[in-house]
């Protein structure tokens, strides 16, 4: 009988996704839809130092509700799901579910044993899933009851912020810092791409249908497949050892967005592998966060002035800056339905950000008061207007206390700025019948711009100078160059990191008297190298060749039965592409033939099962459930092989003593199969009675990542004919997999069926 085997740990299904205290929105199962629908625009917030949450109607910029979830002080995140909330308390460990329709509280769970600050909720479409990053386990719980989905999954790495993340198919994605190993969760399967980024500090993120991961040890975007988990692209990052970046992706489009703590934005586009649009935000040493896109615009906070940054995408260029709390605090900024929603989980204090820069502030909590309006009567939400998806019309008023940037700030205006900044206007025109002049009028300074080079490459370095060409020279200037840096000199050196056009000012004082001028830099792209191909070469021809092209080789092995040790098996990107000057090029050298691998001393650590269950190892040849066990030599009864050989050690496994029963042995395989492995094994019965006749199909399968099992080898066999069949298995198309399943299956009877497996193994 053919049987399908039920898996453990089957919660970790499909989910949409929110990381602490990020609202996303889609499509709940809490409670059906005709009861109550969240309103457009509506965003749950945490309020840690009074162990609150309150949900904030955006288009009216109202607290709809108050509610108490944990002791005041404790850690409190907030994860969104529809218009339900999940609070998770961080210093206890637990969960705690609001209501959407009622802002009931449920009562607190612990999702995973000691999980403290490292606890995170993933809310799904139907499991809520908690994930503690410190000890790497996941956990599913019902999104409604919160009762428990299996047991935690120990996904083998430390998880620290941004480096786990779910994509817009239910994915669950992790890397994991110390290997490199990308890991991905679907239907319950996981499986691993070993060495996909170098090890170190890397940062996760989905991107409209991508996934991407920055490694700025590496200066590299890493996209990625979230279909195969492969490789797409590597798209290097002009970063700098000492940078510090916050990573964020777009919901809607395949691009990334890089803030680096030089006061940079880098816009990534994966589908053009290109991460050639870079922003000055003009914020330079300051502690900045990871960038939040709504509409066409861009909203990247910056924790030491309490400001937000807005950048317009359609023409990237800083559009405004607002300012949204004072004093500055760090807080949290998100989109929730195109309205950007900012939160001080320290304090009262949040608010709506709109698309010009304004500033609606709003108050969670009376902070004389706290439990003021705190939801205790169970009230109906009032109905919700028709959702739009549009932001509410901009308020003409701002309100009390605030001072939205709503127009383009340029460089160096401001009453904040040094004087030397400020914008210059025409002479000043004395009144007629003023102040006689005492000679003949001074010359107007005739400011001209010389540039060593005219079209510069990237990370180049070109002098430039300014001089007067109408008089005595300039006695000091200072320059702007166009992409956030700035000198003083009447000559400078500077260099650019991205390919455009730049408009570099400089303003210099003559004779007591100031001018400027500008002059316009065209950075260029360097000139595209052709990727040689250097598979099949020795490690070191290959580094060489790579080398001398002007890439950067990256060096990764993998074990081969077929290619030599120290030979390239593989390359990205391949030979004959084109790719831009210094990419890296990782190179698979081969490790040699890998380890065979002994399925028979490997048995007991193997998952074996029949129709009746679960069974133990080395079990006891009258079980009616069948058995699995190590056989030395001849059987108590003194019976031997069909071919009256006795090996010393072989296995023997018996189907549950029902019709057409089976027996099943899931290996987890100590390394993955390699091209040119084979599975070998001799294969028949114990033998005792030549009226007893053994009959059974012998099946050896390989399971895949998504849990199918590939038969490799189907026979049927008999003790009949006292013959013992040899296997031999080509596994070569199957490389990469780790699981294999040895099976019996008995055929209309299973008496007398002692399948044996003589020397089982994986190898060359």
């Amino acid at each position: 009988m053919r049987g399908r085997i039920a898996r453990a740990g089957g919660f970790l299904g499909a989910a949409a996704v929110a990381v602490a205290g990020l609202a996303v929105a889609g499509a709940g199962h809490g409670h059906p839809a005709q009861d109550f629908r969240m309103r457009s625009g509506s965003a749950w917030l945490a309020s840690s130092g009074v162990g609150q949450v309150s949900l904030l109607d955006g288009t009216s910029a109202e607290v709809a509700a108050q509610v108490q979830v944990s002791p005041p002080g404790h850690a409190l995140d907030v994860v969104q799901r529809d218009s339900t909330a999940y609070a998770v308390d961080r210093s206890a460990g637990t969960v705690r579910r609001v209501d959407g329709a009622t802002f009931e509280p449920a009562a607190p769970v612990t999702p995973i044993d000691q999980a403290r600050d490292g606890l995170t909720a993933f809310a799904g479409s139907d499991t809520l899933y908690t994930l503690d990053g410190q000890r790497g386990l996941l956990a599913g719980r019902d999104p409604l009851t919160l009762a428990p989905r299996g047991a935690p999954l120990s996904l083998a790495a430390r998880l620290t912020a941004g480096t786990a993340a779910l994509d817009d198919a239910d994915r669950l994605w992790t890397v994991d810092d110390a290997t490199g190993d990308l890991t991905w969760i679907a239907g319950g399967t996981r499986t691993t791409h070993r060495g996909l980024v170098p090890p170190g500090r890397n940062v996760l993120t989905a991107a409209g249908g991508m996934l991407a991961v920055v490694s700025p040890s590496a200066r590299t975007a890493t996209s990625v497949s979230p279909v195969t988990g492969e490789v797409a692209a590597t798209i290097p990052l002009d970063l700098r050892p000492d940078d510090t970046v916050q990573v964020s992706g777009s919901p809607h489009h395949d691009r990334v967005y890089v803030v680096v703590s030089r006061g940079l934005l880098d816009i990534c586009d994966l589908g053009a592998a290109s991460c050639d649009t870079v922003v000055p935000l003009e914020a330079a040493d300051r502690r900045l966060g990871a960038a939040v896109e709504a509409g066409d615009r861009l909203f990247v906070p910056d924790y030491s002035t309490g400001q937000v940054t807005i950048v317009d995408l359609t023409h990237p260029s800083v559009l405004a800056r607002s300012k949204v709390l004072t004093p500055p605090a760090p807080f949290q900024l998100f989109n929730r339905d195109g309205i950007v929603f900012f939160n001080d989980p320290a304090s009262e204090r949040a608010g709506v950000i709109r698309l010009d820069g304004g500033v609606r502030p709003i108050v969670k909590y009376d902070p004389a008061d706290p439990h003021k309006g705190l939801h205790d009567d169970h009230p109906v939400p009032p109905a919700p207007p028709a959702p739009s998806g549009q932001q509410p019309p901009p308020d003409p008023t701002p309100p009390p206390g605030t001072a939205p940037t709503s127009a383009p700030v340029p460089p160096g205006s401001g009453p904040d700025q040094p004087a030397g900044n400020q914008p210059t206007g025409p002479d000043p025109v004395p009144p007629a019948g003023g102040v006689p002049t005492t000679g003949p009028p001074a010359t107007a300074p005739d400011l001209r711009v010389t540039l060593s080079k005219a079209a510069p490459q990237p990370g180049e370095d070109i002098s430039l100078r300014v001089d007067n060409a109408a008089g005595a020279a300039p006695a000091t200037a200072h320059w702007d160059f166009g992409d956030g840096g700035q000198a003083d000199g009447l000559t400078v050196t500077h260099h650019w990191t991205t390919e455009k056009t730049y408009q570099v000012s400089v303003r210099a004082t003559v004779d007591g008297r100031e001018a400027a001028t500008s002059a316009s830099v065209q950075v260029t792209p360097p000139p595209s190298v052709t990727v040689p191909d250097v598979v099949g070469k020795p490690e070191a021809a290959a580094r060489g060749v790579l080398t001398a092209a002007n890439l950067v080789p990256v060096v990764t092995r993998s074990a081969s039965n077929t290619v030599a040790a120290g030979v390239v098996l593989g390359q990205t990107p391949k030979g004959g592409t084109s790719a831009a000057p210094r990419t890296q090029v990782t190179i698979t050298v081969s490790s040699g033939r890998p380890a065979p691998i002994d399925l028979m001393a490997g048995a007991s650590g193997a998952s074996w099962t029949t129709g009746a269950g679960t069974l133990p190892f080395n079990g006891n040849d009258g079980d009616v459930r069948g058995f699995v066990l190590t056989r030395h030599g001849l059987t108590e009864g003194g019976c031997a092989l069909e071919d009256g050989t006795a090996p010393d050690p072989y296995l023997e496994t018996h189907p549950q003593w029902v019709d057409n029963g089976f027996i099943n042995g899931v290996y987890t395989l100590p390394r993955p199969i390699a091209a040119g492995d084979h599975f070998r094994s001799k294969i028949g019965f114990v033998w005792c009675n030549p009226n007893e006749a053994g009959d059974a199909t012998f099946v050896v399968s390989v399971i895949g990542p998504g849990g199918a099992a590939t038969d490799v080898a189907r026979v049927r066999d008999t003790s009949a004919d006292r013959v013992m069949r040899q296997l031999d298995v080509d596994l070569s198309a199957h490389a990469g997999a780790t699981r294999i399943r040895l099976r019996i299956e008995a055929g209309a009877s299973s008496g007398q069926d002692w399948a044996s497996w003589i020397g089982p193994r994986i190898g060359a």
